[in-house]
């Protein structure tokens, strides 16, 4: 006995340049083919205004006005989104397909955070992998757990500390159990926030300003205003630093993911690549014309990071680590404060600071082949956001400006699927063509 052959149903998945044949009328086309072309437009093919136009937009294109088509071509979109599109043909800002990802543009929360300092060489916020926010005000180091909404105080500076001192970096480390700091006297102190306890503390040569901390595995690296990139390993029994580099004034550090590679940035748009493994520069790029602070390594490639230059450049930059290449570029007109990347959508958050208030926004870029397109613009800072941070699963940003305030933003969420399935038209323009 044959095996019957089960048969799925056809899905017709249409072209929007290739003609629908099963429309073609032969007589008709045979006619045309025939007949001398006419001088005159014949708008009966057209049933409304709108379709009109769309016909008069095509013979534009094709450049052959007034002459009919073998073969029909009819509009993919309706008259409502015809009408849309015709209207904004001549503007600069049209979105693409893929630019139609809804974002809440409003946070989801927002907190006080009052004596936040205005200080650009500064890094006092960070989330750990215990899905808790650790955030520096001064003198005071706060934990909000952002599960419970519960936030708890540490005050892990002295008395003699207290009336100079103020905490000037935080950092988590991997499991999200120990937070480390530094303040402005060159002391760095690791703490576990549950028993408010120092479990390591150390004294930096030299009184500065330790304006960015690092923490991977077993080892923290900062970076000070003196430009000294220090390298400390928790394995030994007594905490002591290794000096890796020197450089200008340092606010800036990122860790790749996927090597054993490090950036450094500062004062002068200077930029520094560190081999950690050799610890030796391998490569310095003059960035930017102002002050480099924000930089981000790509997720989803080891070898690409951006950097964001100060209020003097304002601009946001791709480079390639190996070759030092410029592989993209964007003028935002306004000091680059922090940039993050999300690895599910392929995008990049940059947060902007500037004297106007209704420009102290976070961007949302789409990086197609690393093209800088604009998504949405996330505005509730009153003044420059300074610090931002992303949460370990990847789908919220906090923000904490100068105007003493942090924003929770829920910007990439995981159930990205529901942004695919919009409309279930062959003909829908959120469709791949092949």
């Amino acid at each position: 006995m044959a095996a019957t052959e089960l048969c799925s149903p056809r899905i017709y998945i249409h072209d929007r340049f290739i003609p629908y044949r099963p429309h073609l009328d032969v007589d008709v086309a045979h006619a045309r083919l025939m007949s001398p072309p006419s001088e005159t437009k014949n708008h009966s093919l057209w049933g409304n205004d709108h379709q009109l136009i769309y016909g008069d937009v095509l013979n534009e294109i094709l450049d052959s006005p007034g002459q009919k088509r073998v073969l029909p071509i009819a509009p993919c979109q309706s008259p409502e989104s015809q009408r849309s599109s015709m209207s904004s043909i001549d503007s600069p800002k049209i979105c693409s397909r893929k630019s139609r990802r809804k974002v809440v543009t409003s946070p989801k929360n927002i907190l006080d955070m009052p004596k936040i300092r205005n200080d650009f060489y500064t890094n006092v916020l960070d989330w750990g992998h215990s899905n808790k926010i650790v955030v520096a005000l001064e003198q005071t180091t706060y934990i909000w757990d952002v599960e419970s909404k519960v936030c708890k105080k540490v005050n892990i500076v002295t008395e003699d500390e207290a009336s100079s001192n103020f905490v000037s970096a935080v950092c988590w480390n991997n499991e999200g159990r120990l937070v480390v700091t530094g303040d402005n006297q060159s002391h760095l102190k690791v703490f576990d926030p549950e028993m408010e306890k120092i479990i390591h503390g150390v004294n930096v040569d030299g009184k500065t300003t330790i304006s960015v901390i690092r923490w991977r595995n077993n080892e923290i690296y900062t970076g000070d205003r003196k430009g000294r990139v220090y390298q400390y390993d928790l394995r030994c029994p007594v905490l002591a630093g290794r000096l890796v580099g020197q450089g200008l004034d340092i606010c800036g550090m990122a860790l790749s993911n996927n090597s054993h590679d490090m950036v450094t940035g500062g004062n002068g748009g200077v930029v520094r690549l560190w081999d950690l493994r050799a610890q030796h520069c391998f490569r310095t790029i003059k960035a930017h014309n102002g002050c480099a602070k924000a930089l981000a390594w790509c997720p989803w490639r080891s070898s690409i990071i951006a950097t964001g230059g100060g209020a003097q450049d304002g601009y946001i930059k791709l480079w390639q680590i190996h070759t030092g290449e410029l592989n993209g570029k964007m003028s935002t007109k306004s000091q680059v404060c922090g940039l993050l990347w999300s690895q599910e959508y392929q995008e990049l958050a940059s947060s902007h600071g500037s004297v106007t208030p209704e420009n102290n926004d976070i961007v949302l870029w789409r990086m197609s082949r690393f093209q800088f397109e604009p998504l949405a613009k996330l505005q509730q800072h009153l003044a420059r956001p300074l610090h931002m941070t992303l949460s370990p699963d990847g789908t919220t940003i906090a923000s904490a400006g100068v105007d003493e305030m942090m924003c929770i933003w829920e910007c990439f969420p995981e159930n990205r699927d529901q942004y695919r399935k919009q409309s279930s038209s062959p003909l829908a323009l959120n469709q791949v063509i092949r």
